[in-house]
C-alpha cells in the first residue's frame, strides 16, 4: 500500500491505514537517532539547568511585558496595524483580518466561560518555524500566542486548537513545568555541595538524560489532559478530528512531494526547511522530534472515539 492509494479515506480509517504502510529500516533507524540525539542534548545542557530554572521563574513572576513584543498584541484596535506589519504584500489581508478577529473574540469568550479571567493574545511572526499556539500563564499574566500555521486550518480546528491552549492555562501546566525545573536544579546543586566535581558533573549529566525522559512522559500526559479537556468543553470532536487530520494529511505532502513541488507550492520554503522537513516525519504523518506531544495518529483517534454529551433541553 502506498500514500496514493489512501488518499479518498476518512479520519475513520485513516490511522489503520497509514500503519499499513512501509516502515523501512532507514526510517526505524531515523526513529532511534531522533530519540537517541533528544538523550544527548539533553545529558549536556545539564550544567545550564539551574540558569535555565532562574530563566523560567523570572519569565512567571514578572508581567511578561518584557519577553513579549507589544506590538504584537491583538485587539480589536490592534489587528488592523498587526495585519499591515506582517501581511503588508499579502493579497488576503481582508481574510487574515477577519480570521484574527474571530480568534481574539473566541479566546476571551471561552475564557470566560472557563473563569480564566482576560487572556492576552499575541502573534508570533516568526516565520521559518512557525508556532501553531501556545499558552502562558504567569503570576500576573496570562497570554496565548499564535502564529502563521493556523491560518491555513479551519474555524472548527481554531475553536479546539484554542481550547486546547486554554485548557492549559487552567491547568496550571506552566506553573508545574517550573516546579519540575526548580526541583533538577535544586538536585543538581546538592549534588554539587555533596560530592567532588569529578563525580557531581558526569552524575548531573546523566541524571538530566533521565529526567527528559521523564519529563516528556509528563509533557504529554498535560498534552493528552488538554485535549480531552478541549473536547468536553466544546462537546463535539469535529474541531480535533479537522485538526489532525488536515495536520497529518500536510505533513505527509510535505515528506511525499518532490522538493520542485513543494517549492511551487510555497516559494518561501528554503531547501534547508524542506530536507529537514521531509527527514522528521514519519511515515504515518507525526513529527519525529516532537517528545512533548502524543503523536498525531494518537490525537486522531482519541477525536475519533470522543462521544459528545447529550445536551439539556
Amino acid at each position: 500500500m502506498s500514500v496514493g492509494e489512501i488518499t479518498e479515506i476518512g479520519p475513520e480509517g485513516l490511522v489503520e491505514a497509514l500503519s499499513k504502510l512501509p516502515y523501512s529500516n532507514d526510517e526505524r533507524i531515523a526513529d532511534i537517532v531522533a530519540n537517541g540525539m533528544e538523550f544527548l542534548k539533553n545529558v549536556f545542557t545539564a550544567p545550564f539547568f539551574p540558569l535555565v530554572s532562574i530563566g523560567q521563574f523570572v519569565h512567571f513572576i514578572l508581567s511578561d511585558q518584557m519577553f513579549t513584543d507589544p506590538s504584537a498584541l491583538l485587539t480589536s484596535e490592534t489587528i488592523s496595524k498587526v495585519v499591515e506589519e506582517h501581511f503588508a504584500d499579502s493579497k488576503k489581508k481582508v481574510q487574515i483580518s477577519e480570521k484574527l478577529t474571530y480568534i481574539s473574540n473566541k479566546v476571551q469568550e471561552y475564557a470566560q466561560k472557563m473563569g480564566l479571567g482576560k487572556i492576552d493574545l499575541y502573534f508570533n511572526s516568526d516565520i521559518e518555524d512557525p508556532v501553531l499556539a501556545q499558552a502562558f500563564r504567569g503570576m500576573n499574566h496570562q497570554k496565548i500566542e499564535i502564529g502563521h500555521v493556523i491560518f491555513a486550518h479551519s474555524s472548527e480546528a481554531i475553536d479546539c486548537i484554542l481550547a486546547h491552549e486554554l485548557m492549559h492555562i487552567k491547568h496550571n501546566d506552566c506553573l508545574k513545568d517550573l516546579g519540575f525545573s526548580c526541583s533538577k536544579s535544586i538536585l543538581y546543586v546538592s549534588f554539587l555541595l555533596a560530592l567532588p566535581w569529578l563525580y557531581s558533573i558526569p552524575l548531573i549529566m546523566l541524571t538530566n538524560g533521565v529526567a527528559s525522559l521523564f519529563f516528556n512522559a509528563l509533557s504529554r500526559s498535560y498534552e493528552i489532559e488538554a485535549d480531552q479537556g478541549a473536547l468536553n468543553f466544546l462537546n463535539t470532536n469535529t474541531g480535533m478530528i479537522k485538526f489532525t487530520y488536515e495536520t497529518i494529511w500536510g505533513n505527509l505532502g510535505f515528506k511525499y512531494l518532490s522538493i520542485a513541488r513543494l517549492k511551487n507550492i510555497n516559494p518561501s520554503l528554503s531547501l534547508k526547511t524542506i530536507e529537514s522537513g521531509k527527514s522528521k516525519i514519519t511515515p504515518m504523518g507525526n513529527d519525529r522530534d516532537n517528545f512533548t506531544h502524543s503523536p498525531l495518529t494518537e490525537r486522531l483517534t482519541m477525536a475519533v472515539a470522543f462521544v459528545p454529551k447529550a445536551q439539556s433541553s
